[in-house]
């Protein structure tokens, strides 16, 4: 597999607003061709790299033909640019993880506010009897269970925030898409 940002097209309909160079495609696609490299159709955005109101497809992901032949429902996609003036390439080839979900404290979390009394009142609150080993297990059991749920509050909050901002983002890409931004916009 071969991945990344080529400052190559393809095909003429993978530019808009940015120069084409027809010798330059036909070189890398006789390349792409040559080496024996496949594509899979790219899902999600059109696009990979926006600057401006020039759109171009130069980020691209290549396999070999026993590679397709091995994942052949394998899907190529491009995600929302979040970061950066590129968007992300994900190949999902269908691979499942079923291993048991670890639990982790984050550092950062010690700088929320709210954490260290959420995790100080679990402590207190755990009323257990027992053997000392046996109650440990049970008290870390429950201090996870108490954490667990004020992560999950506090990445509500967050989340929205962050989706708030994501589809202010993906209105502006969707714009791009179709055509130019005015002077105004």
């Amino acid at each position: 597999m071969v991945g990344g940002d080529f400052n190559c097209v393809r095909d003429r309909g993978d530019r808009r607003n940015s120069k084409f160079n027809a010798a330059e495609t036909d070189e890398f696609n006789e390349f792409i061709e040559g080496v024996g490299l496949h594509e899979y159709l790219l899902r999600g955005w059109k696009f990979t790299f926006v600057t401006g109101n020039k759109c171009s497809r130069i980020d691209r992901m290549f396999v070999s033909w026993n590679f397709l032949s091995s994942w052949p429902n394998a899907e190529y996609r491009a995600l929302a640019r979040e970061c950066s003036d590129h968007s992300p390439l994900v190949l999902k080839v269908g691979y499942r993880n079923f291993s048991v979900k670890q639990f982790r404290v984050f550092t950062s979390w010690l700088y929320h506010s709210g954490f260290k009394e959420v995790a100080a009142n679990a402590l207190s609150d755990f009323k257990d009897g027992g053997l000392l080993d046996v109650l440990l297990m049970k008290k870390f059991k429950y201090l996870r269970q108490v954490i667990a749920k004020w992560v999950e509050r506090s990445k509500a909050v967050e989340c929205e925030e962050e989706e708030n901002l994501v589809h202010e983002l993906n209105v502006l890409d969707s714009i791009i898409e179709e055509r130019d931004f005015s002077e105004a916009e």
